[in-house]
């Protein structure tokens, strides 16, 4: 999970901490629980620091190495996080495909945010363009605005350039 703001945990000085000649062992380390601190730091913006043992300290360690760097979302397929909000609650969270017989699909799960008019056709992410398809109903939007054979194509494509 990203988050569009930055979170900081770093390890606490504490006085009771083994000095620089001293080694870290269960008995000159005094055995303390887990803290943290959130502190409000403006509208819609928190520190947090806390204090890990150092099974939490390397199992966080191990999601940021997964995650990869951080990188700055310029893609024109950005879709805001206001926007998904927005998205999200006037959809229902669930797909919003209704059938020609005008049965709307039940899925919750593995949903997608689909724009309506296209980014390649200039489309833009606003909530007004973006709605939550199930995979299934976004890749048949797809192919209704792209036709069959180039989806077939693109997907061709990714298959060969993804790990």
């Amino acid at each position: 999970m990203r988050a569009t703001s930055k979170t900081r945990c770093s390890a606490r000085k504490n006085s009771s901490r083994p000095g620089p000649t001293q080694q870290y062992s269960p008995e000159n380390t005094e055995s303390r629980a887990l803290r943290s601190e959130l502190k409000p730091l403006a509208p819609q913006r928190f520190g947090f620091q806390c204090t890990l043992d150092r099974e939490t300290f390397d199992l966080l360690q191990r999601a940021r190495e997964l995650m990869g760097p951080a990188r700055p979302c310029a893609s024109a397929r950005h879709i805001p996080a206001a926007v998904k909000r927005v998205v999200r609650e006037r959809d229902g969270e669930r797909c919003t495909f209704v059938s020609d017989s005008g049965k709307r699909c039940t899925a919750r799960t593995m949903l997608e945010f689909d724009h309506l008019e296209p980014v390649a056709r200039g489309g833009v992410a606003t909530a007004d363009n973006v709605r939550l398809l199930c995979h299934a109903h976004n890749q048949h939007a797809a192919e209704r605005a792209f036709g069959a054979e180039f989806m077939d194509r693109k997907r061709m494509e990714a298959r060969h350039t993804c790990p």
